[in-house]
Parts: C-alpha cells; sequence; structure tokens
C-alpha cells in the first residue's frame, strides 16, 4: 500500500497514481488530502516506478515516485493480510521457494476455532488435491511445479480469517495471516425514513494496534465521520455508528482500516433511501386503475341520468 500528500492551499487540485505512465486501476481512496492506492495480490507483475501527480486543470503540479520491488521466493516470510469479506472479494495465497522441492501443503488455522485444517496438498506429479474439511468450491489451485504453490479463496468469507501456513517437503516454510472486515446496517429488514440507523463494521482480529473509520463517500472522496483505535485484547471488535435520520447525503459509506495512518482495506456499504410510504409503484397502479373505473361509473351514470327523461316524454306524447 502506498499513499502521498497534498497541499491544500491549491483550490481543486486532483491526486492520482501512475505506474510507468498509465493510471493504475487498482483500488484507490482520496482522505485527508491523501490518495492511497492498495496493490492486490502483488507479484513480479506489479513491480515498477509508481508515481503520485498533483494535477489541476490538466497541469503537472508536482510528482512524486517510489519504485516497488517484489521478492521473488516466500522462504521464512510472514504478513498481514486485510481483505473486506464480499461476494466480489478473492484472495490468492502463493507459496515460492527459491529451489525445486518435491511435495507441498497449505494448513489453515481458524480465528474462531482453533483447530488447524489442511487445505491443500501437491504430490510428486504436480496434481493439487483440496480437503474435504472445507468448502471445495471457494479454495482452489492452480497447481504445483515444485516452486511455486499458490492458493485461491473466491469469494472471501469473514470466518475465513486465520493464519495460513505453507509446507514444503514437510517443513515449515511460511504463513500469513488473514484478518477480514465486514459491514453491515441495521435493522437489517429494510430502512425507513424516520428511523435511526446503525452501521456496524466488524474486524476479525486485532494484531498490534488498528484504526477503523467510517468514511462518508462522495465521488471516491471519504470524509470522516467516525473513527477509534483498537488494540490487541480490546474487548470489542466493532465501531458501530447511529445516523438519527436517514438523508440523501447518507447513502454512500465505506469502513477503512488503517495501521500507522496506512490503508489496508476498505468495504463499501451503499443504503438505499425507501420510497415515501403509500406511493410504491404497486400503489401508484391501483390508485390509476381505481381513478379510471370511478371515471367510467361517472359516464355511464351522466348518460344515464339524460336519456331518463327523453324516455318519459315520449310514452307521454303517445298517450
Amino acid at each position: 500500500m502506498l499513499d502521498k500528500g497534498v497541499d491544500p492551499g491549491s483550490p481543486c487540485p486532483t491526486l492520482h497514481w501512475e505506474k510507468e505512465g498509465t493510471r493504475t486501476s487498482n483500488t484507490t481512496l482520496f482522505h485527508k488530502n491523501a490518495a492511497h492506492i492498495i496493490i492486490h495480490s502483488a507479484d513480479e507483475h506489479s513491480e515498477g516506478r509508481y508515481s503520485c501527480s498533483l494535477e489541476q486543470n490538466g497541469l503537472l503540479l508536482h510528482n512524486v515516485s517510489n519504485t516497488l520491488s517484489v521478492r521473488k521466493d516466500t522462504y521464512h516470510t510472514s504478513y498481514n493480510l486485510y481483505r473486506d469479506s464480499s461476494d466480489s472479494t478473492e484472495v490468492v495465497f502463493v507459496c515460492a521457494s527459491p529451489s525445486h522441492h518435491t511435495t507441498a501443503r497449505w494448513a489453515w488455522v481458524p480465528f474462531f476455532e482453533g483447530k488447524t485444517k489442511t487445505l491443500a496438498t501437491a504430490g510428486k506429479e504436480g496434481k493439487v488435491r483440496i480437503s474435504t474439511e472445507i468448502d471445495g468450491e471457494r479454495f482452489s489451485s492452480d497447481g504445483y511445479d515444485g516452486i511455486r504453490f499458490p492458493l485461491r479463496i473466491s469469494p472471501v468469507m469473514f470466518q475465513d480469517a486465520g493464519r495460513y501456513s505453507c509446507y514444503v517437503d514437510n517443513s515449515y516454510f511460511s504463513y500469513i495471516t488473514l484478518i477480514t472486515l465486514q459491514v453491515s446496517a441495521e435493522p437489517p429488514g429494510g430502512l425507513s425514513r424516520n428511523q435511526s440507523v446503525v452501521l456496524n463494521c466488524e474486524i476479525s482480529q486485532v494484531i498490534g494496534s488498528v484504526t477503523l473509520a467510517w468514511l462518508r463517500m462522495k465521488e471516491g472522496r471519504g470524509e470522516l465521520v467516525k473513527q477509534e483505535v483498537l488494540s490487541e485484547g480490546h474487548p470489542e471488535k466493532m465501531l458501530s455508528l447511529t445516523l438519527p435520520i436517514l438523508s440523501r447525503d447518507q447513502l454512500h459509506w465505506a469502513c477503512a482500516v488503517f495501521t500507522e495512518s496506512m490503508l489496508r482495506t476498505q468495504v463499501p456499504l451503499h443504503l438505499t433511501l425507501p420510497t415515501q410510504p403509500g406511493w410504491t409503484t404497486e400503489t401508484v397502479v391501483r390508485v390509476v386503475i381505481v381513478v379510471l373505473a370511478t371515471l367510467g361509473m361517472l359516464k355511464v351514470l351522466m348518460w344515464y341520468c339524460r336519456r331518463r327523461p327523453e324516455s318519459k316524454q315520449t310514452s307521454t306524447g303517445t298517450q
């Protein structure tokens, strides 16, 4: 994750990240005069020179660059990986050795259970076997070539949090700690204009110190509304925000996780403003039908009233 600040003195400046002169398509968040970019599943293709540019009216005012390099092997490495849990999120763990090996396997210790589970094993022929202990539709691997052994989880769920360890030829090699984030709104059954709404942001585990923040989003820019610093051993792993009355400028939100001011992940939450009571599409259709039926009945009555006196006068004249 990379981030750069901007001097707010210049009116209407814009910030963007580029890689080798081409704008990145990775996740970007504008918050507190800084543009944050997250490079998901970084590998050798992510290497290069990244530049943060400050522009105004199409003119370049300032430019700062950083060169990103990615280690080719993961021997004796460990790091914390933050991901949001949603239907569109996936994660790819890679176990890469500097030399050729015969077998490898991935193991997992969930935060919410504590029992070690075998996820995937690879033998001499490179074929991968996914364990029956887990959901085989969400966990998969592209294979093992004796050097690289990837493990994919798609989609990522909140309960997938835990420590993922790689073993090569039955020896410990490296591990990754996956920390997940999820958001929700209450009441879950539906929102009301005159009812308060509670936004919840929950993190699966706190390692060291993290900051949870609720940001009100507008055109990719986040305005801080509430934040809280959590530390290990904190009894609560959730940040809640109460909206007394839901309005149109309070529909787009994001819960972000920061460690030492660095953005680790963000989870969007989009609310829908309910329609006015009594004026749903179904209600409008019913009202139109009733009005048309009433007009039809009035026409019939008017026709009847005009015809009845004429009929009576004709009868009297005949007598």
